[in-house]
């Protein structure tokens, strides 16, 4: 009895039900060592986790819409909504328990606002809360750093490899290529534009790109117009919503901008998720193999189609059909 009464107070003094972990912030988290359920802090990072252990996912920060859910997986497209706790206004700490996560994971920007976010939601609710550099070049880490806390190590070894041998693979192909000029439209209108210091960058540069609305302002730069594109005279023309085309075709001073009436206006696909943008996570990586096509097509000999098949195929677990990439990649080439 008291060799079974040492031995428990023993494992009480060194528990083994938790490891340490060092976040992107610098902020030391003790995380459980066995985590069934997890929640995403936000968009981001709810794409990053569907990628990696779907099966842990509690929700969609953002729930796909039906035209999304036919690229993801069966079991996972009606999730449910949950709680973003990214936000302007705090989560509820009450609601987030009752959520039942062993773990919450933020992955993307980290700065003094998130990094704050996270220490008082786990302060409120002592759920461990973990932030992960989300930035594209980092992507191979922030996967085995993720698959260590989630018992998913195989699985996101397989990630980190395939993540980083695709941004290598832009960097040999189109490194040392002169830069083709791009401009990256938001809206139905067309009429806001990622400037300096968007997110945007971590596409346009390595596909071999110079962002034109890096001298007009930084992030979303708001107030563009045709004429201020035709005078900036841009190689390549990107929106990210679909619905810019029908406004181009029913405004003659858009049609004046060289580029567009060059035919050299695309469409980005965004589903299940944009390949550009919203939201920034994981699935720009094949949005950088897209663009980098479209600037420097020369130097790509390769099928897009099936690296797109293959991509989802691995990335987001769901098998296209040749429907399914003809709809995904009709105004995007």
């Amino acid at each position: 009895m008291r060799a079974w009464l040492a031995a428990g107070l023993l494992f009480l003094a060194h528990p083994l039900s938790a490891e340490t972990f060092t976040d992107s912030a610098g902020r030391t988290v003790t995380v459980p060592t066995t985590v069934n359920k997890v929640l995403a802090a936000g968009p981001p990072a709810s794409v990053v986790l569907y990628t990696l252990a779907p099966d842990k996912l509690l929700g969609w920060v953002r729930r796909p819409d039906d035209d999304a859910k036919a690229y993801l997986a069966k079991p996972y497209r009606e999730l449910p909504a949950q709680l973003r706790l990214t936000g302007r206004e705090p989560a509820d700490p009450a609601a987030i328990k009752a959520l039942g996560a062993g773990l919450i994971v933020d992955f993307g920007t980290v700065d003094g606002r998130y990094a704050g976010i996270a220490e008082r939601t786990q302060a409120a609710t002592g759920i461990a809360y973990v932030l992960i550099d989300g930035a594209l070049g980092r992507t191979a880490t922030a996967y085995r750093e993720l698959g260590r806390m989630m018992q998913a190590g195989p699985r996101a070894e397989t990630l980190a490899g395939r993540s980083q041998a695709m941004l290598d693979e832009m960097a040999a192909r189109v490194g040392g290529s002169s830069r083709r000029k791009v401009l990256v439209v938001r809206g139905p209108d067309g009429d806001e534009a990622y400037g300096a210091g968007a997110f945007t960058e971590e596409i346009i540069k390595p596909a071999g790109g110079a962002n034109v609305a890096e001298s007009w302002g930084t992030g979303i730069v708001k107030q563009i117009t045709p004429a201020k594109v035709r005078e900036a005279d841009p190689d390549v023309v990107i929106a990210t919503d679909p619905f810019f085309l029908e406004t181009v075709g029913r405004n003659p001073d858009w049609k004046q901008v060289p580029a567009i009436a060059g035919g050299r206006l695309y469409a980005a696909p965004r589903q299940p998720f944009g390949w550009l943008d919203e939201p920034p996570s994981v699935n720009r990586l094949i949005g950088l193999r897209w663009l980098a096509g479209l600037l420097h097509p020369q130097r790509f000999d390769g099928d897009l189609r099936e690296t797109v098949r293959a991509f989802y195929s691995l990335f987001y677990q769901v098998d296209l059909s040749p429907a399914q990439l003809d709809t995904l990649l009709a105004n995007g080439r």
